[in-house]
C-alpha cells in the first residue's frame, strides 16, 4: 500500500498559508526557504525567500506544500480537488470547521445530511477542504 499525502503549492504565500493551518489543526511547522540550502544556486535571487519545502506534523493532519518555483511555468488552480477530513468526533471536526471558514471564500455548511454530518469550503488560500462524519447525521454544533 503507498501512503497519499497531501501536497499544496501556492503563489508566494506559503509560508501565511501554512501558519494559518497551524493555527487551525494545531501541530508543528517547519519551513525551508531557498536561500536556506544549497541549492539556492540553482534559482534565480527573486526566488531565494519563497519556501522550498514546509510540513506541518503532529495536529490533527499532516501537510506538506511550497511556493510555485517554476517561472516558466504558471500555476493553475482547479476546483476538481478537495481535502476530506473524516473520521473525528463531530465536535472535534466543527472546531476546525469554524477556524477555516472564518476567512473563506464559500462555505457550505457543516448541517445534517441523510448519510450524516457534511461541509465543505474553500479557505482563503483556495484550498477546498471537505469535513464528513459518518455519525447518522448527529448535530454539529
Amino acid at each position: 500500500m503507498v501512503d497519499v499525502s497531501t501536497y499544496l503549492f501556492f503563489e508566494g504565500n506559503c509560508e501565511e498559508a501554512m501558519n494559518f493551518y497551524r493555527d487551525c489543526f494545531g501541530g508543528e511547522l517547519n519551513l525551508i526557504k531557498i536561500s536556506d540550502t544549497p541549492a539556492k544556486d540553482n534559482f534565480p535571487k527573486s526566488l531565494h525567500n519563497k519556501i522550498m519545502h514546509a510540513r506541518l506534523e503532529g495536529g490533527l493532519v499532516n501537510l506538506s506544500a511550497s511556493d510555485w518555483l517554476t517561472e516558466e511555468q504558471k500555476m493553475s488552480r482547479g476546483n476538481g480537488m478537495r481535502i476530506a477530513l473524516s473520521d473525528l468526533p463531530v465536535e472535534e471536526l466543527a472546531t476546525v470547521f469554524q477556524k477555516l471558514q472564518k476567512t473563506a471564500m464559500s462555505v457550505q455548511p457543516l448541517e445534517k445530511q441523510f448519510f450524516g454530518t457534511y461541509g465543505s469550503l474553500i479557505d482563503q488560500n483556495g484550498v477546498g477542504w471537505m469535513f464528513v462524519v459518518n455519525d447518522g447525521g448527529q448535530n454539529p454544533a
